[in-house]
């Protein structure tokens, strides 16, 4: 009986030691080899020579500075044997010295411009890399290997991002680069998170699409993404074409008739004029809607739109029992229709609240938040708000402060400058603004106060705005449109 019971435990026993050893076994593989959705990619980099040996497990974990340089340097050497060899021999040539870190492959990585240091003779190797610093070291080391990919330029063409003003002004042009290229393109939602930390597998996917791009046929358009600008006059509805990235144009019938490009529905300006505005409703195939709609032929006074919904200023139309309709809100979808209503009216409709307030007392306004917290200090005549958390107060002689205030801290000073006849303030919507100065300049700055770029135009022009990221501006002389980077290049169509 002890002999059966000895013989039970030991199978017992061995039962368990494998079962544990199974699950230590899948623990395992599970940790190294990464997410789901980037296993085959690790296993391709990996194979590539891509990875280096100390970075082939941990793939959710934070990237630092150091493991990023010993990424990019695997990344060269892959690449061009040569470019890492030469790189190898003169790492010393160069005095690179910090306190904090001696590897080889930061000294690597900071002589040929790659990287830099934190300050005070400090490399903080340990310090998790963020994704806007990733942006601009992966265009950095492909612009050793390959300065054509570089600075071709589709890729310096805007894409505008939700986050898009936590950008800042080294790193954008390189996150539109990584994004067009299909090599960083965000993290949903239209989302890029510049500031977000970036995991190992993340850097090793990307550094296998850059490596990708040698061996890529420069026609393989798959992995790139595409951003369509509209042409004409799209501020009026009045969309005559599109061009993209590559500076390819389109019909309206091809890309659509309403800008942006995902909407459903737009305004057609037909006539303007103090008193004589009339305009129509549109969907993006350029057909004409609510054409039954109060005898109107579809065409109204105003119209805006919010959505799926429409606000129309018929002007005055009186119901078989009576009632006059001056306005009306529209579901376009379900049709349902509120007479005698404002968008701001209609529960269904989010509304954004302001992050601050303008309080006025006597020709004199400051900004408040809404807990009654002074935030700025006060200006005579003029504070407004130009943009979300960018206000502008005046001071006088043309001249104004422009603001940047989220109603929790104090309100912080952008810049201040000089505009062109009145106020010619203008947003991307995407962390980008632009002031004309004067008839033929306009400057360009972010919300930290950074400038972007100088515009000079060729002759005597107004801007009308921004259009996808691009700035456009029309001449005085002869009606001609000009399209700017925000940098200052023009595009020439």
């Amino acid at each position: 009986m002890n002999i059966i019971k000895n013989k039970l435990l030991s199978i017992m026993i061995t039962v368990a030691l494998v079962m544990t050893s199974l699950t230590t076994i899948s623990a395992n593989d599970s940790e190294d080899i990464g997410s789901f959705w980037a296993v085959e990619d690790i296993k391709q980099a990996i194979s590539l020579g891509l990875v280096p040996a100390e970075l082939q497990s941990d793939y959710s974990k934070t990237m630092s500075r150091l493991d990023f340089c010993t990424l990019i340097v695997a990344l060269i050497q892959a690449w061009d044997e040569s470019i890492y060899s030469e790189a190898l021999n003169h790492v010393n040539e160069k005095i690179v010295s910090f306190d904090d870190c001696t590897d080889i492959n930061v000294k690597i990585c900071v002589n040929l411009g790659i990287v830099e240091g934190v300050g005070n003779n400090l490399f903080n190797p340990e310090a998790s890399i963020k994704r806007q610093e990733a942006a601009k070291i992966l265009w950095s080391t492909l612009a050793i290997l390959s300065n054509e990919l570089a600075v071709m330029q589709e890729a310096r063409m805007p894409h505008l991002f939700e986050d898009g003003g936590e950008i800042r002004s080294w790193a954008r042009e390189k996150i539109y680069w990584a994004y067009y290229l299909g090599i960083m393109t965000g993290v949903g939602d239209n989302k890029f998170k510049p500031n977000g930390e970036y995991t190992r597998e993340q850097a090793i996917l990307t550094t296998l699409r850059l490596y990708q791009l040698k061996e890529q046929d420069p026609s393989d358009r798959s992995n790139r993404n595409t951003e369509y600008y509209p042409l004409g006059r799209y501020e009026l509805g009045h969309i005559s074409g599109w061009l993209d990235n590559e500076l390819n144009h389109y019909t309206a019938e091809e890309i659509g008739y309403c800008y942006p490009r995902t909407a459903k529905y737009g305004v057609y300006v037909d006539s303007t004029g103090v008193g004589s505005t009339r305009m129509h409703l549109i969907n993006n195939k350029g057909e004409k809607l609510l054409t039954d709609l109060y005898e109107t032929a579809g065409i109204f006074r105003n119209i805006q739109l919010s959505g799926d919904y429409a606000q129309i200023e018929v002007g005055g139309y009186k119901k078989a029992d009576g009632t006059d309709v001056i306005y009306a809100v529209i579901n376009l979808e379900t049709g349902q229709l509120y007479e005698n209503k404002l968008l701001e009216d209609i529960p269904a409709i989010q509304k954004t609240k302001d992050s601050c307030q303008i309080v006025g007392n006597s020709g004199y306004y400051t900004l408040y938040n809404f807990n009654g917290t002074r935030l700025s200090k006060t200006y005579s005549d003029m504070l407004t708000k130009v943009a979300d958390n960018i206000y502008a107060g005046w001071v006088g002689e043309g001249k104004y402060e422009f603001l940047y205030c989220d109603g929790i801290n104090e309100a912080r000073l952008i810049i201040t400058g000089y505009s062109y006849q009145g106020l010619h303030f203008h947003s991307d919507g995407g962390g980008v603004y632009a002031l004309q100065t004067n008839e033929k300049s306009v400057i360009t700055f972010d919300a930290f106060g950074d400038i972007l770029g100088q515009i000079t135009l060729s002759n005597s022009s107004t801007v009308i705005g921004f259009v996808n990221g691009l700035i456009v501006s029309t001449s005085h002389d002869n009606g001609q449109r000009s399209y700017h980077l925000a940098n200052g290049r023009e595009i020439r169509l």
